[in-house]
């Protein structure tokens, strides 16, 4: 029988993976944004356009 304790450190592992992911993407996301501005394009507000990602 899995005990109460065992489910919740599955738990707290799977909310950690979750929080690890979501800041990957805000990690990933601002890098994109920081090269598009690098590259000067002619619209800096074109720059944070995160519809093609």
């Amino acid at each position: 029988m899995i005990s109460f304790s065992d489910v919740s450190q599955v738990e707290q592992t799977a909310l950690s993976a979750e929080n690890d992911l979501l800041v990957a993407r805000v990690a990933y996301v601002t890098a994109v944004v920081r090269l598009r501005l690098a590259l000067g394009p002619p619209d800096p507000v074109a720059a944070a356009d995160l519809r093609g990602l």
